[in-house]
């Protein structure tokens, strides 16, 4: 993970959002010793609140925990994705 002043960030801002977008990288973006941001790609963002979401609940982790103690038991199927659904 790439770590910038918020000068360089603010100075390339263009270039830093597409490089981290293209490259999907994290990078921390440092305003003097204490403050700290994370700059992401949004579908990342995204993907972290979806994945936070499904952890609230503890029936869905306990379904997820199974399913993949399931899986690892070679229990899976493999099965073709239909994109144009």
């Amino acid at each position: 993970m790439t770590a910038i002043t918020s000068a360089r960030a603010s100075k390339n801002l263009a270039a830093t959002i597409m490089k981290v977008c293209d490259d999907r990288e994290a990078v921390i973006i440092e305003h003097g010793e204490h403050h700290r941001v994370v700059m992401i790609p949004l579908e990342e963002y995204e993907s972290i609140c979806e994945t936070e979401h499904q952890m609230r609940s503890p029936a869905n982790v306990k379904r997820l925990d199974e399913s993949l103690a399931q899986l690892n038991a070679g229990l899976g199927k493999e099965r073709p994705i239909n994109w144009d659904a």
